[in-house]
């Protein structure tokens, strides 16, 4: 090599031992890159081919030795101590032995009518199902159980439901409110009622859908095509666990309520 490439190689040397995070430069006529420093390390031209550059690593970090291939600009890096006492047998784990489990555990029951755009499957039996009295917060969607001996101040403000434990593909519960005859006046039950009371039926079988449908006024009922997994499920729960959820500082037992004296303009 003559004067000019000596240079170079010192200025290259030079310029890596101010940055130590490029390193393991070494200077040969075999690998045309002159691209890679030219016109970035101050004295080496922008114009020279550079034809005698091959860069081996970039990445190169203060804490490793880099002595690939004959030395490197920073071959005389010491390398890391060992920890004493460390032995990484101690730290390993052997899946098949230790297997982990993950348990499901349900926090959140919503009281509400299906997803339109979701598949949902209803628990089938009568202890999945419970006739009850709720009051309906429409604003706030949310729902309330109403003890009976409350009934006489809020005889047009309760619905008499029956709530269906249903859940979606992905496991996750929620309480069905269908809304049951009145006697006293069967006007009440509607279409809108009967076509969900339908739909929730066929979903003890089949995986479904119910879309509403303003223009038969009630739900559409739409079954999937194919089989679904069922999702695994809390094993050791009951209605009452998921009741007990739902309903979680949302029980009007009394007409001091707050929920009772707003609604009866007392606030």
């Amino acid at each position: 090599m003559g004067r000019t490439s000596t240079v170079i190689h010192l200025e290259i040397a030079r310029w890596l031992s101010k940055n130590p995070g490029l390193a393991g430069v070494w200077i040969t006529n075999s690998f045309p890159i002159g691209i890679f420093f030219a016109g970035t390390v101050p004295g080496v031209p922008a114009q020279l081919p550079m034809s005698f550059i091959r860069i081996v690593f970039i990445g190169w970090n203060r804490d490793t030795r880099c002595d690939r291939g004959g030395g490197g600009i920073m071959a005389d890096q010491e390398p890391k101590a060992e920890l004493d006492g460390f032995n990484m047998a101690d730290f390993a784990i052997n899946p098949a032995a230790q297997p982990l489990i993950i348990k499901k555990v349900i926090i959140q029951v919503p009281t509400k009518k299906p997803n339109k755009q979701k598949f949902f499957r209803v628990m089938a039996g009568p202890e999945w199902e419970i006739s009850v009295y709720v009051l309906e917060l429409k604003e706030e969607a949310e729902y309330y159980l109403v003890r009976p001996e409350i009934l006489p101040y809020l005889m047009t403000e309760v619905k008499y439901v029956r709530l269906h434990l249903a859940y979606y593909l992905d496991g996750s519960p929620f309480l069905i409110p269908v809304p049951l005859p009145d006697t006293e006046n069967p006007a009440k039950w509607n279409s809108w009622h009967r076509s969900l009371d339908e739909v929730v039926k066929r979903a003890r079988e089949e995986w479904v859908r119910a879309i509403p449908d303003k223009s038969i006024n009630g739900y559409q009922l739409m079954v999937a095509p194919g089989t679904f997994e069922c999702p695994p499920l809390p094993e050791d729960m009951t209605l009452q666990d998921y009741l007990r959820i739902a309903f979680k500082d949302r029980i009007i037992d009394s007409q001091d309520h707050p929920v009772v004296k707003a609604l009866l303009g007392l606030r």
